[in-house]
């Protein structure tokens, strides 16, 4: 059996970018800065590297993250799959997008 899922906790790089294609289901696109160490001690995430990872969400989903006001900074939580739509690299393609509950950090 195969396993594809990924979830993450970062903050945003920028607002939720919106693409909407007549015809298509609606597409968010963002990108998330998540920390690599431990992620226990988040407050001081911007001392540490981190990765930049990209993240895509099609469909209802998409309609309920637009319902939201998310900006530069804020931390979500993504949960998904990881896909590989061309030789770009990697992205997330969300299933679903949170704002985190820190007493589960």
């Amino acid at each position: 059996m195969v396993v594809n899922r990924v979830q993450l906790v970062g903050r945003l790089c920028y607002a939720p970018n919106r693409y909407h294609i007549p015809g298509l289901p609606l597409k968010v696109a963002f990108r998330i800065a998540v920390p690599r160490s431990d992620t226990r001690k988040l407050r001081d995430w911007h001392m540490r590297s981190a990765d930049l990872i990209t993240v895509v969400l099609f469909g209802q989903a998409a309609h309920d993250l637009c319902g939201q006001q998310l900006a530069e900074g804020d931390w979500v939580s993504v949960n998904g799959r990881l896909s590989a739509p061309s030789r770009k690299g990697w992205e997330i393609v969300a299933r679903t997008v949170e704002l985190p509950r820190w007493d589960q950090v």
